[in-house]
C-alpha cells in the first residue's frame, strides 16, 4: 500500500568525481556513523561493507550515497541534508555532490 505524506523531501546524491567513467573503487568512506539525526537518512548505493570489526564502507560504484532530509518545511529539509553531510564529514577520495539542490536561483 502506498502511503502519502505532506512533508518535503530533499535528496542529495554523493558521487565519485569521475562517475561514470573513472571511479575510485575500494576507497574507504569516512564519516558514516551508525546514527542519523531525526528526519535524515542515508540510502546506500555504490558501497560495500568491507570490515565488519570496524564498520568500514568502501566505494564500489559511481553514485555512492543518497542523503535525504524530510520535514514539513522545504528549507529545513534542505538544511538537514547539507548539515548532515558537512557535520558528519562524509568524505572519500574524489567526492562530489551538488550544493544547489533545493535552492532557488
Amino acid at each position: 500500500e502506498i502511503e502519502y505524506h505532506e512533508d518535503y523531501v530533499c535528496c542529495v546524491v554523493i558521487c565519485a568525481r569521475g562517475d561514470p567513467y573513472v571511479v575510485p573503487v575500494k576507497t574507504v568512506i569516512k564519516g558514516i556513523g551508525l546514527l542519523t539525526p531525526a528526519g535524515a537518512d542515508i540510502l546506500y548505493a555504490g558501497t560495500a561493507y568491507e570490515n565488519y570489526e570496524n564498520g568500514v564502507y568502501c566505494v564500489t560504484g559511481g553514485r555512492i550515497l543518497n542523503v535525504r532530509g524530510q520535514t514539513r518545511i522545504l528549507s529545513l529539509a534542505v538544511e538537514k541534508v547539507y548539515t548532515f553531510i558537512n557535520e558528519e564529514g562524509i568524505q572519500f577520495d574524489e567526492i562530489f555532490y551538488r550544493t544547489d539542490i533545493g535552492h532557488s536561483q
